[in-house]
């Protein structure tokens, strides 16, 4: 199935920017800082995971509509499954190899694998607990498990239960019940002898709400059913204008808590009620008027009466089917598991040397150059795969 080049240049956007924040992490530099995550609610890990939920609905749900049976497409999801579960372990052990051969050294960095390096890896293994910002990876890896039962519900016309099913899912997220079992657990755990923090760093049972939120929109176009013409009524284009005003203002609401200028307590009782991590409220509406305005943009925007407006999305549309951001989505989880072991090799050696700004800055751009080594690396292995198979496939051999 050809790819569809605005879909993979919004999954680059978003592993381009997810890189620059995490390494700027270690960085700090003022370069860095100059992104969307310091002005709003919407983040990169939201529409990763929107985006990936949407490829996931577009070619399985192809794949399901050939051969409507849960049994069958669950043989591919395997596949898949295996395919993240591989990277999950084979980034395991190279921390745990790492931790252990660098002592000290990656004492702040890899702690976790020092401590208990047989228990953590064990956990991280089972999808129990995640090292910082491989969270993402256990997540992909529960919501693909229950994909066949979701194209066959939607395969079968179930709608409605589908969407109940999410709001459901993620009200029983916003419980906090799981984060309460993992943290009683851990408090069970410590008094034996076994210091482990449990949880992915995301609410899986919120963050569904993106996968299969895209998985959804990706199987309407898999059945040639996203109509969205509807988006050219003038009632549409009128939420348009006020949703570019919520988004400013949600901007300045969220550098106003940041910067606590009405107050350190109205901060504090703010992020008490807005949790990422949990995904309260604020996140996924956030993430729903962004995601119209984009959606509007492309689809009605480039021919609307007003000039301003086609600019803005011709340019938009221009943006996002340039090759540096295709490559990338292209290549996704390739280099977002070597996004994660370029993060924590700046972890343990940048700390260890006074650099200056432009030094750092100068690291900072190594670092968010190395995700097209990833990218590039594994289109050129899948390139000698494909040469190497047809010279040994019988009609090449003829």
């Amino acid at each position: 199935m050809p790819r569809l080049q605005t879909i993979d240049g919004f999954r680059g956007l978003f592993l381009l920017f997810m890189g620059i924040v995490h390494f700027n992490g270690v960085t700090d530099v003022i370069l860095g800082k100059l992104n969307h995550h310091r002005f709003g609610w919407v983040q990169d890990a939201q529409g990763f995971v929107f985006i990936s939920g949407l490829v996931v609905g577009l070619v399985y749900g192809k794949k399901h509509l050939r051969n409507p049976s849960i049994s069958a497409i669950y043989v591919q999801i395997l596949k898949r499954v295996g395919t993240i579960y591989s990277h999950q372990i084979a980034l395991i052990v190279i921390m745990l190899a790492a931790a252990l051969l660098l002592g000290s050294a990656a004492a702040t960095s890899l702690g976790a694998y020092q401590r208990e390096p047989v228990a953590f890896t064990l956990s991280s293994s089972l999808l129990l607990t995640a090292s910082t910002h491989m969270g993402i990876l256990p997540m992909y890896i529960f919501y693909l498990l229950a994909v066949p039962f979701a194209l066959h519900a939607l395969g079968r016309g179930y709608v409605a239960p589908f969407v109940f099913a999410i709001l459901l899912s993620w009200l029983f997220g916003q419980t906090g019940m799981v984060e309460f079992g993992m943290e009683s657990l851990a408090g069970w755990l410590r008094p034996r002898g076994l210091d482990l923090n449990f949880g992915i760093g995301f609410e899986a049972f919120s963050w569904q709400l993106f996968f299969f939120g895209g998985l959804f929109f990706g199987f309407r176009m898999a059945e040639g059913r996203l109509d969205l013409d509807w988006l050219g009524q003038e009632q549409y284009r009128v939420v348009f204008k006020m949703s570019l005003v919520a988004i400013f203002l949600l901007g300045l609401l969220y550098r106003t808590v940041n910067w606590e200028m009405l107050g350190d307590e109205f901060s504090a009782a703010f992020n008490a009620r807005s949790d990422r991590g949990l995904l309260t409220s604020i996140y996924p509406i956030a993430f729903l008027i962004d995601l119209f305005v984009v959606v509007w943009m492309l689809r009605i925007g480039v021919s609307d009466r007003d000039r301003w407006i086609r600019t803005a999305s011709t340019l938009l549309a221009w943006l996002f089917s340039r090759r540096f951001l295709v490559v990338l989505g292209q290549h996704s989880l390739h280099v977002f598991s070597w996004h994660i072991l370029v993060f924590y090799l700046l972890a343990t050696l940048v700390p260890k040397f006074d650099l200056s700004e432009f030094g750092r800055t100068l690291v900072l751009i190594a670092a968010v150059a190395s995700l097209y080594l990833a990218a590039y690396g594994h289109a050129w292995l899948r390139s000698w795969e494909r040469e190497a198979r047809m010279k040994t496939s019988p009609v090449a051999g003829e």
